[in-house]
């Protein structure tokens, strides 16, 4: 049990049946080295979970911790948004750059040419392929990326999806049509980011609500004491 104040005392319940799980507001009386437990306050909430035989309640009063949360999950939603919407771009703007460079230096379709121009766009950058093929759809210049784990959580990945945009554009001299370019961006650096952002929103929430409990308690003790 843990006071208003932050002291914790090792409790055991009287001898009247009660229910207490974690969160719980208890009125309690001290007992030798720890103290008993004489009753549970009327709790504003109740997390509670379903077996076989009945149902369990495991937390109480965890109205607090839900807004933590839900602050938490809102923050880190919009900034995947965000991230999507540069990713989808960044896969646009790259293939229209290597579409008029290649256009301006090819005459026919030249895979030696190609990968010079295409090589280091795609060593500097976070794709997951480029690729350029003729108007019939066959391969002249193809380079790919394996995907990365680099500690980003799988159940992160599944709760805040990022998709893997194509930009195309089309390759031309002149008239004439060579050919199209494919670019499709790599998400890990966007999977990074977000983990990032979430955990460190996630201290700074963390740390105001412990201050503001901390301040909360301490003033509550100032307000009581006189009496």
């Amino acid at each position: 049990m843990e006071s208003p104040d932050g002291n914790r005392t090792r409790c055991h319940l009287s001898g009247q049946r009660h229910d207490v799980v974690v969160g719980d507001h208890v009125r309690w009386d001290v007992s030798g080295d720890g103290g008993v437990i004489r009753a549970v306050e009327t709790r504003r909430n109740l997390l509670m979970r379903q077996d076989s035989v009945r149902s369990k309640s495991f937390a109480a009063n965890v109205d607090a911790m839900l807004v933590l949360v839900g602050v938490e999950a809102i923050h880190v939603h919009f900034t995947q948004r965000s991230l999507q919407l540069q990713l989808n771009a960044h896969a646009n703007e790259t293939a229209t750059a290597l579409a008029l460079s290649l256009g301006t230096l090819l005459k026919e379709p030249d895979e030696v040419l190609a990968q010079t121009i295409i090589m280091p766009v795609f060593d500097r950058g976070y794709y997951r392929s480029i690729r350029l093929t003729d108007m019939d759809g066959k391969p002249i210049v193809s380079r790919t990326q394996s995907p990365g784990g680099n500690g980003v959580p799988e159940w992160f990945r599944r709760a805040f999806h990022v998709e893997e945009p194509v930009g195309q554009a089309l390759v031309s001299s002149g008239w004439k049509q060579l050919g199209r370019v494919l670019v499709q961006v790599h998400p890990e650096f966007a999977y990074q980011q977000l983990w990032s952002t979430a955990t460190g929103t996630l201290a700074w929430l963390v740390g105001l609500f412990a201050i503001a409990l901390f301040a909360a308690a301490h003033l509550l003790r100032g307000i009581l004491m006189p009496l």
